[in-house]
Parts: structure tokens; sequence; C-alpha cells
């Protein structure tokens, strides 16, 4: 019984250690929640809290009125952070638009969506 009880804490163990291993996205969008009915222009923070590179392997904008200043292939150090600027276009002011941004990364979950409204 001993045994066991061992066993599934070095289980419990090792499979914890292992989820902190690579790269971990995280993104402040705290700029997009500001935009109003004249902004034309905002940017968002992605953070790597992981312990290797982040890679953005690709990203997708629901609009085209919508285009983040991003790359395939831009990276993120560890511990490091990547400010992404957006520019957007309006068709009208009156009318709310909900856009989403999607990046493909090297994380686990591999996908990440950004909802912006304009």
């Amino acid at each position: 019984m001993i045994k066991k009880i061992c066993a599934f804490i070095i289980i419990i163990f090792i499979g914890g250690c292992s989820q902190k291993n690579g790269p971990i996205l995280n993104i402040d969008s705290a700029l997009l929640e500001k935009i109003n009915d004249t902004t034309t222009s905002s940017s968002f923070t992605i953070h790597n809290l992981g312990n290797k590179t982040l890679i953005i392997e690709d990203f997708v904008s629901s609009c085209d009125c919508t285009v983040p200043q991003l790359q395939k292939g831009d990276s993120v150090l560890p511990g490091k952070s990547l400010i992404v600027p957006i520019q957007f276009e309006r068709t009208s002011n009156k009318e709310k638009k909900i856009i989403t941004i999607t990046l493909k990364t090297n994380t686990s979950p591999k996908l990440k969506t950004i909802k912006i409204v304009i």
C-alpha cells in the first residue's frame, strides 16, 4: 500500500513538473477593452511565462479590417513580452463589430483567440 501511494505521489509530481516546461502564453488585452468609436489602432501584449521560447506559428483575423502587426515566426523569449500593435478600419461608427484574432503557437493549447469589439 505504501508503495502504491509513493508511486502515485511521484506520478503527480512528475506530471506537475512537465506542465511547467516549455513556453506558456499569457495575453494582456486590457488596452483592447478601451477601444471607442473613434479608435483606429490599439495593441495587446504577448507574455511568455514559460522557460522555453514561445513561437507564433500562425495567426488569422476574422476580418480584413483588423490587422495585427505580427509576423509568422515571431518569437518571445522566456520571461519576456512582445507588444503587438493592431490597426483597424471602420466602415461605420454606429455599428459594433466583434473581431477575433486567433494565434497558433508552440504552447499547449496551441490556439488562443482574442476578441475585439470595434
